[in-house]
């Protein structure tokens, strides 16, 4: 069984290889780009910021969605913890002067 030590030396090898592959395609990108480096760095610019737009709609999307069910998942635990409070006070008898059930 390799050892940490091993196991880290086996896996940076691997890590070394795909970042030099990161760092030979991105300069190879920008040496073959057919637009200048202002150009280029305008398009990404924009790409990036419709990217946070979209990122940030769909974000309160979800959050939306996830109080929403929230909101309902909480109504009916209530109605569940009415129904509960209102069948064992039937079972053991106890109410209030209101109606309500005695619930500890």
């Amino acid at each position: 069984m390799l050892s940490n030590l091993e196991t880290i030396i086996k896996y940076s090898k691997y890590f070394i290889v795909f970042f030099s592959g990161i760092v030979t395609g991105g300069i190879l990108g920008i040496i073959l780009a057919p637009k200048s480096g202002k150009e280029t760095r305008d398009d990404l610019i924009k790409q990036s910021n419709e990217i946070t737009d979209l990122t940030k709609k769909e974000l309160a999307k979800i959050h939306e969605l996830g109080y929403t069910r929230i909101e309902r998942i909480s109504k009916s635990l209530n109605k569940k913890k009415e129904e509960l409070a209102h069948s064992s006070s039937q079972f053991l008898g106890t109410k209030t002067a209101n109606g309500k059930s005695k619930v500890s």
